[in-house]
């Protein structure tokens, strides 16, 4: 299983959106943005939506390779420098926008620092170990077929190895099992994703004593 330390989370559809800003010419309609900054006649020429891959990345590098027409770097303080072309400006959706540590999702042509640190780990601290063979128990105010609940914030390794000396036995919801289903889920219900690796599940039986 790979780390969660050291990989970056992207839960879901991670969208942005790039505009292409162009001065009209002067007999054109045109839209003007009030800024603390001197504005100039703008309008939208081209507006593209792009979106990156769900999954793990190994690292920022490889996160930030991940956008096109964008330049980014993680600065000492972990927060992030962004450069937008000046004929440009971009939406990023709520999730990339606070995964990448920014108070506002739109940004517009220039150089712009994070107001916080990147979010590494996409906000998981432990993964959900969900199976369909036990019967559901309480789970906070909810019901659930919870197994386990496996922190990873402690974890430095490439991989988590977890044994558990005192295993916890729930009743199975039928004697007869020919397909065993497990689902890995943060605190908020959301699949956890690998894009590589393995990850291996040692259950133990018992008998019911009657």
């Amino acid at each position: 299983m790979l780390s969660l330390i050291k990989y970056i989370v992207l839960k879901g559809k991670s969208m942005h959106v790039l505009q292409k800003i162009d001065r009209p010419p002067m007999n054109e309609y045109f839209r003007v943005s009030i800024t603390d900054k001197p504005t100039v006649p703008e309008k939208v020429k081209k507006t593209e939506n792009l979106q990156l891959e769900v999954g793990f990345y190994k690292n920022a590098d490889q996160l930030f390779s991940s956008f096109k027409h964008l330049a980014f770097n993680l600065l000492a303080n972990k927060k992030v420098k962004i450069h937008i072309p000046d004929t440009s400006a971009v939406t990023f959706q709520d999730g990339l926008k606070d995964l990448l540590g920014l108070k506002q999702s739109t940004l517009h042509g220039g150089t712009h620092i994070s107001d916080y640190q990147l979010e590494l780990d996409g906000g998981i601290t432990e993964i959900y170990v969900y199976t369909d063979i036990i019967e559901s128990h309480f789970v906070g105010d909810t019901i659930a077929p919870l197994l386990r609940i496996i922190p990873v914030m402690s974890t430095k390794e490439d991989q988590i190895v977890i044994n558990y000396q005192r295993p916890l036995y729930f009743p199975l919801r039928q004697n007869y099992i020919d397909c065993i289903e497990v689902e890995l889920k943060s605190s908020s219900g959301d699949g956890i994703i690998f894009t590589s690796g393995k990850s291996l599940l040692v259950l133990s039986f018992r008998r019911r004593i009657v």
